[in-house]
C-alpha cells in the first residue's frame, strides 16, 4: 500500500505497519453535556499537551492524544474521576485506523 499526496510518495507499508508506524496517538471520543466541551478539552490537553480536537458535532468531541504522552490506565483514571465534574455522558478511547492514518499524512504533507 502506498500514499500518495499531491502527486508524491509519501510512504509505503502493509496496511497494519502504516497504521502502527503512523498513528502515535489514542482516538478518545467523548459525548459531554452543552457547555462543558473547553473544560473535557482542558482536561485531556493537562495530561497530554499535544492533544488537538480532531472534529466536534452536537456535543460529540473526536481528539487525538499522543499515546506517548499518557497512557491509557491515567487517561481512564481522569475520565472516571472528571465524569460527573465534566458532565461527560459517554466516552471512548480506539486505535488510530488506516484511514485516520492517511488523513494525518496527507495533513502533514499540505501543511495543515
Amino acid at each position: 500500500l502506498a500514499i500518495m499526496v499531491a502527486g508524491r510518495l509519501r510512504c509505503v507499508g502493509s496496511p497494519k505497519e502504516l497504521t502502527r508506524r503512523l498513528g502515535g496517538f489514542h482516538v478518545v471520543t467523548v459525548l459531554c453535556h452543552a457547555g462543558m466541551e473547553a473544560a473535557v478539552t482542558a482536561m485531556l490537553q493537562s495530561l497530554a499537551p499535544g492533544t488537538r480536537v480532531v472534529h466536534q458535532l452536537a456535543g460529540m468531541h473526536k481528539y487525538e492524544v499522543p499515546s506517548g504522552q499518557l497512557a491509557l490506565s491515567e487517561l481512564f483514571r481522569a475520565m472516571s474521576a472528571s465524569r460527573a465534574s465534566l458532565g461527560i455522558k459517554d466516552w471512548g478511547v480506539a486505535n488510530p485506523t488506516l484511514e485516520e492514518a492517511f488523513v494525518k499524512v496527507s495533513r502533514t504533507a499540505l501543511g495543515l
